[in-house]
């Protein structure tokens, strides 16, 4: 490939992994992955394919993947939460995924990567929280029932 023809599908790659949320700080080892996987098809008799941004993609997903070995990694080392203050997050309380609620209260589903964002004027879980300010208690059981 030329290196003129290199950038623009580099760019096609980036945004297709950027689709699945695979950091840029993992690339070097899925690419290390893809072409090892490459390399065990030819020695085993294969047609190994071409190197793709799916191959470089399968490195990344399923129970053997970076993303999983990454988070088994972070669980056995006790870091169950990403670097923000996350234990602190109003949404998911440390969970890292957090209840979605109508205006109502009414619990609609769970969201499975919160932000972290702080809770905005108006949200059911905002006025849920002012409330809970009010008596200094416990936060009430509708927020986690």
């Amino acid at each position: 490939m030329e290196a003129d023809d290199a950038e623009p599908v580099a760019r096609v790659w980036i945004e297709f992994l950027d689709r699945y949320e695979v950091p840029a700080a993992a690339y070097p080892a899925l690419y290390d992955r893809a072409v090892d996987a490459l390399i065990r098809m030819i020695q085993n008799g294969k047609d190994p394919g071409e190197l793709t941004a799916e191959t470089i993609l399968a490195g990344w997903i399923g129970e053997n993947g970076l993303r999983a070995e990454l988070e088994r990694k972070r669980i056995e080392e006790k870091r169950y939460l990403p670097d923000t203050a996350a234990s602190a997050c109003p949404r998911c309380f440390g969970l890292g995924w957090e209840y979605i609620y109508s205006a109502e209260g009414k619990k609609e589903g769970a969201r499975p990567k919160c932000k972290h964002e702080p809770l905005k004027p108006g949200e059911w879980l905002w006025k849920q929280q002012q409330k809970d300010d009010e008596f200094e208690g416990e936060p009430s059981a509708d927020v986690f029932g």
